[in-house]
């Protein structure tokens, strides 16, 4: 069967969409286009452009056809969120447990139009007093308890620009399914399993998101006031600013090489200090594994960062984190981007769960309890019946 996902992605000053063409068996990329807005304007255009494309080429009603949007983190910044609801079973998981479910987020939000995305996790089953966890519910599994761990993703900057976008959508009788942050996408795109902790390093700073299966669980980020070192540096040393932005990239970006060679004087003093600035955000990625997992969970940590080689030299004696570098180039990806084809990866048209397997290490993310705190009306501590 032919379905059609479609991906918007908004960051800041461009707008870009992907179109893809799903079979059972592959996929190919039948639309990618890119356009640089100054204002909303600018971007209604562009998504009336898309949708008059779509519909001179796609015939919806033949095929299904899904929409997806994703906002760049750096500009629309997010916060995550997880609880749990509970609820009583009288023998056997149904589709009603579900919709007990839905019904009570949909209620307790009321429509919250800044909740991107809301997902389950995991599902813990209780039967005599017994525990079990799942990635997914099977309706024919027996329990007395039913407790449902779920992740909420809530937009926490650029709102008005944000509703603004929506409107249009709606305006051109585009209906979003999923909406998606880049770190959620790009995590997606390494179709990685189980714990896993995205790490984004460059010269504005260092973003951790952690992910259980493609879902939020939590995300850090700390600035580099990369301009102002640069600048207080180049002062003490007496060269330019550009002299020593230069050697810093050099250096940074080809870690293995440099670290093995001797400096002059000026060289090694402008090493030096960004050394020891990056190994300080380096035990900043250290302490988000200490503060958001137990000791002994295992966690694939990735890095996407032009300094790759500096920040795993750094972060690699943790005992339980396997250390991998972000893959950009996978054949499959049929000239979509990493984030693109995170997106597709993750639309409910083409993602099969497997609702077979028992998890037996998930217990050990330490959940915040913020998220009670900012919904004090949720109820979560009593039972449904």
């Amino acid at each position: 069967m032919k379905n059609f996902v479609v991906n918007f992605e908004v960051a800041n000053k461009i707008i870009r969409a992907s179109v893809i063409c799903d079979t059972d068996s592959s996929f190919s990329t039948i639309l990618n286009e890119s356009y640089f807005y100054q204002n909303i304007e600018d971007i209604e255009k562009f998504i009336k452009f898309i949708k008059t494309l779509l519909t001179q080429k796609i015939k919806f009603k033949k095929y299904s056809v899904e929409y997806n949007l994703i906002l760049d983190d750096k500009h629309f910044k997010t916060q995550c969120y997880i609880n749990k609801y509970e609820q009583k079973v009288d023998n056997k998981i149904s589709q009603t447990h579900i919709n007990g479910f839905e019904q009570y987020l949909s209620k307790e939000l009321d429509n919250n139009s800044f909740c991107l995305r809301k997902k389950a996790f995991m599902y813990e089953l209780i039967n005599q007093g017994v525990s079990k966890k799942y990635q997914t519910l099977n309706f024919e599994k027996q329990a007395q308890i039913l407790i449902i761990h779920y992740s909420m993703l809530f937009l926490d900057s650029n709102k008005e620009l944000y509703l603004a976008i929506i409107s249009l959508f709606k305006k051109y009788n585009i209906t979003i399914k999923n909406t998606f942050s880049k770190s959620t996408c790009l995590n997606a795109s390494q179709k990685l399993d189980k714990h896993v902790a995205l790490v984004q390093f460059d010269a504005e700073g260092v973003k951790i998101d952690g992910f259980f299966n493609d879902v939020n669980l939590f995300s850090v980020n700390r600035n580099l006031p990369l301009d102002t070192v640069i600048r207080l540096v180049s002062q003490k040393l007496n060269c330019s600013e550009e002299q020593t932005h230069t050697f810093l990239d050099a250096t940074l970006t080809n870690w293995s090489y440099f670290n093995s060679k001797k400096f002059n004087s000026k060289q090694g003093n402008i090493l030096k200090a960004f050394e020891n600035l990056i190994q300080r955000l380096c035990e900043f990625v250290k302490k988000a594994y200490y503060e958001h997992y137990s000791e002994g969970q295992q966690v694939i940590f990735i890095i996407k960062s032009p300094y790759n080689d500096l920040v795993k030299s750094y972060i690699n004696d943790i005992k339980y984190i396997k250390i991998v570098d972000f893959s950009e180039n996978d054949k499959s990806y049929d000239a979509l981007d990493a984030i693109h084809y995170g997106a597709y990866n993750l639309s409910s048209l083409v993602n099969k769960e497997d609702q077979s397997q028992t998890l037996t290490n998930v217990n050990e993310f330490k959940s915040k309890n913020i998220f009670q705190k900012l919904f004090s009306n949720f109820k979560n501590n009593n039972l449904r019946k």
